[in-house]
């Protein structure tokens, strides 16, 4: 067939696909529309999951199994209130987890009022996410036998040795306590093992065992690269590894400012994001417990001038 008489592009339909499947617990669908029903049939995964994926984004940082209890707070919020996504978002934005505080903020009665969902109106209904919809019974669903799950193999254990040491700059460390989550995310790393790190430089010190899989007979840049991609991905893509810094400790220079508004962590990721990418900018920090940020600069690439005008043309604002 051709997608248009104007554009000569064609195409050719596929072989069928086939829709059918099963649920880990043993139920069937015979096509997508039935996998979605039986899916939608508890809501309150789907919003804890899209919780734990917002809280991410919105904090940039992975989600701590401390957090799991505030999480669950704003997934049944959310379920109280009737709610769908768009509740999602406003508790998940009035929570601890994004705001600090210890409670979280209560939101308005008028917005409370049209962020419920009406399962009277028909024309709301088509309009919400298939996650709050009221949804038809699904016909004698099949119920199969669940397969028994083998047992998991012993976990590797790996040894390691000062000859195989790497220096990396860490990229994300934006506040004090990040540190704690790069050492969560690398615990989870079986074939690296945390040495030690210097805080004004963000620069790490990790050992990694050579004869596994993942590092065997790669070069310097080559470690340094897998290392990084295994870390983005337990991360939450919140964390990296770059090669360390070519410039000596002592030539760079420390540069320093209060940040008006700097009041929540997504505030500090966003003056850091912005930080970290300028050139001649070898590591910064952005807190929003201090609400001030940093910057380690090589004089030679950029000064405060330069980042100021930087941080001005974004909307960042200096006390």
């Amino acid at each position: 067939g051709s997608i248009d008489p104007f554009i000569p592009i064609g195409f050719k339909l596929g072989p069928a696909v086939d829709a059918s499947g099963e649920l880990p617990d043993g139920r069937e669908f015979t096509d997508v529309r039935e996998y979605q029903t039986l899916v939608a049939k508890d809501a309150t995964k789907l919003l804890r999951n899209l919780a734990r994926q917002w809280a991410v984004y919105s904090t940039g940082r992975a989600v701590r199994f401390a957090d799991r209890p505030r999480i669950e707070q704003v997934v049944q919020r959310t379920l109280s209130q009737g709610g769908g996504v768009r509740t999602l978002l406003h508790e998940l934005v009035g929570s601890p987890l994004f705001t600090g505080d210890d409670n979280p903020i209560e939101m308005p009665a008028e917005v409370l009022a049209s962020s419920r969902n009406v399962e009277d109106d028909a024309e709301a209904t088509s309009h919400r996410m298939i996650m709050t919809a009221v949804l038809p019974a699904v016909d004698s669903p099949v119920q199969a036998e669940v397969a028994s799950v083998a047992p998991s193999e012993t976990a590797v254990e790996y040894s390691f040795d000062e000859a195989h040491r790497v220096r990396v700059r860490v990229i994300g460390l934006f506040e004090p306590h990040r540190v704690d989550d790069l050492k969560s995310a690398l615990a989870e790393f079986p074939e690296v093992l945390f040495v030690g790190i210097d805080d004004a430089t963000a620069e790490a010190t990790l050992a990694y065992a050579a004869t596994s899989e993942l590092f065997r007979n790669g070069n310097p840049e080559q470690i340094v690269e897998r290392m990084n991609n295994r870390l983005r991905q337990l991360s939450g893509h919140t964390l990296g590894i770059q090669p360390p810094v070519a410039t000596p400790r002592d030539q760079l220079e420390r540069i320093e400012w209060t940040i008006r508004g700097l009041d929540c962590q997504a505030c500090s990721l966003a003056v850091y994001d912005i930080l970290q990418r300028m050139p001649g900018v070898e590591h910064a920090t952005a807190s929003f417990h201090t609400g001030r940020a940093t910057a380690l600069i090589d004089p030679t690439k950029t000064d405060r001038a330069t980042i100021e005008a930087a941080l001005k043309a974004r909307g960042v604002t200096f006390e």
